[in-house]
């Protein structure tokens, strides 16, 4: 059984230094984490005796991609295919999309496409991040 999860925080505002978003997969015998803010860091738990891995810096991202077979971009891709976006417009209702925007920006947007206002909107909280 394979489990994503994405958690973003702050210790101030979102657009300040102090944003961080982790990023977490576990599998049958291993928990991964990446995690991206002030400090990046990887970290590997082997679930049968409790072996860790820890990465800091510059490697930590390329750890990650090593260790889960995907960069961090390609976890945020599939955790929005399985999550999908959880946000509907306030403007006329239908259900939102998201895209990725500068480095560490989601954007959602309402698909004019499939009935909606086409209107943007542009937020760091929102969970889900990027599509294909």
């Amino acid at each position: 059984m394979l489990k994503m999860q994405r958690n973003t925080g702050s210790e101030g505002p979102t657009h300040d230094l102090y944003a961080w978003q982790e990023f977490r997969l576990e599998t049958e015998g291993m928990i991964l984490t990446l995690h991206v803010g002030l400090v990046t860091w990887f970290k590997a738990v082997d679930k049968d005796d409790g072996t860790e891995l820890l990465c800091r810096g510059d490697r930590a991202a390329e750890e990650w991609t090593m260790a889960t077979g995907m960069t961090p971009e390609k976890f945020e891709r599939a955790y929005a295919r399985v999550h999908g976006p959880q946000e509907k417009c306030p403007k006329c209702g239908t259900q939102c999309e998201i895209s990725g925007g500068m480095v560490g920006e989601t954007i959602l947007y309402c698909p004019s496409d499939k009935g909606g206002c086409g209107d943007y909107m542009w937020s760091e909280e929102v969970t889900d991040s990027m599509i294909m």
